[in-house]
């Protein structure tokens, strides 16, 4: 049995990159960064990005108590640099 889940590391990334990364759509462009980071550079700074904005997202949406908790706890386990990584490999193919 695989620990993979559709694809992906676990069922929290999958499962943030389906509602909160592609879903929302808001994240930066490659246009946004600076032309000569390297592609692990570019990788690393996103995933931060996302990270954040899930954060602030949930933050926004549940304010304080057991619920953030619960999602806060949900989100550790997100593989943020493979979200990063699909993003940039798309961004990489479109040029």
């Amino acid at each position: 049995m695989s620990d993979r889940y559709n694809g992906w590391t676990n069922y929290a990334t999958w499962r943030i990159n389906l509602e909160m990364v592609e879903a929302d759509g808001y994240f930066p462009t490659l246009e946004d960064w600076h032309p000569t980071s390297t592609v692990d550079d570019l990788t690393y700074d996103l995933a931060q990005v996302i990270r954040e904005n899930c954060t602030d997202i949930l933050r926004e949406e549940h304010g304080e108590g057991l619920t953030l908790d619960y999602a806060l706890a949900f989100i550790d386990d997100v593989n943020w640099r493979e979200i990063a990584s699909h993003i940039v490999e798309d961004w990489l193919n479109e040029k």
